[in-house]
């Protein structure tokens, strides 16, 4: 039976110290369904997803709000933000800042059937 390289041996032992440095540097991201010319439900509670490093504090700023809202990503990664919707359409921003920042442009905000048609429309079924 062969002999693991050197190299090979090393890479199997510092694989894990790698993934925990790189999950105590991770990024803000949002799921792929959210972006730019999104489309969320006006007067409604519109809830934001993703995942940061366990325990980061993330800040979400609509154009609509005169303040950030705030929410903290649990001990796996995972948040979610529940955001209140007016009843201007738009276009808004969307901005999330953590350890790094994620502007979303050009939301629109519009009624149950308007949200459910552009989904379809960007799923590809229209």
């Amino acid at each position: 039976m062969p002999k693991p390289s050197v190299a090979r041996t090393l890479l199997f032992a510092l694989a894990p110290l790698a993934a925990t440095c790189s999950l105590a540097r991770a990024d803000v991201r949002l799921a792929g369904i959210f972006g730019d010319h999104m489309v969320l439900q006006r007067n409604a509670r519109a809830k934001l997803w993703g995942s940061a490093a366990p325990g980061e504090l993330i800040r979400v700023r609509p154009s609509w709000y005169a303040h950030d809202a705030a929410v903290t990503a649990g001990a796996d990664g995972r948040f979610v933000a529940s955001l209140a919707t007016p009843a201007d359409p738009g276009p808004h921003t969307i901005v999330l800042r953590g350890r790094n920042e994620i502007v979303l442009r050009d939301v629109l905000l519009g009624a149950g059937a308007q949200v459910h048609l552009e989904i379809l429309h960007m799923r590809g079924d229209l």
